[in-house]
């Protein structure tokens, strides 16, 4: 299994790896369009990555090119909420990742510290 997020999702480590998705072949965030959003994180299966090897990537975002790809695989996203589109609040889910900007170029990296001290308080 690989994981992919963009570098501005923070990530609950602990979380991520004791929710390896053994059962799925692609797990992650649904974006409206259906694919997984790059931003939340996704995890690809090797028959996956094996699918995306054979098609080369068409131009724009690769979570919308590797959604489509594998759709038409006939590998289906398994919707998971706890990748999540935003800041979570850590204490009141189960969230393993945050995408931390609402669009490309929107990030700031005291986000990411901010994020990460307030998983640290809900972990204590």
């Amino acid at each position: 299994y690989m994981f992919h997020c963009c570098t501005d999702t923070y990530i609950a480590l602990p979380r991520l790896l004791s929710n390896l998705p053994y059962q799925h072949d692609y797990v992650g965030h649904r974006c409206d369009e259906g694919h997984a959003s790059g931003g939340c994180g996704y995890w690809l299966s090797e028959r996956a990555m094996r699918a995306l090897c054979h098609v080369p990537p068409t131009p724009g975002y690769e979570d919308l090119w590797v959604g489509r790809t594998l759709a038409a695989a006939g590998i289906g996203l398994h919707h998971d909420v706890r990748y999540s589109d935003g800041q979570p609040t850590w204490t009141k889910n189960n969230h393993i990742t945050a995408h931390l900007s609402p669009c490309t170029g929107g990030f700031n990296p005291e986000q990411m510290f901010k994020a990460h001290t307030e998983y640290l308080e809900c972990v204590k």
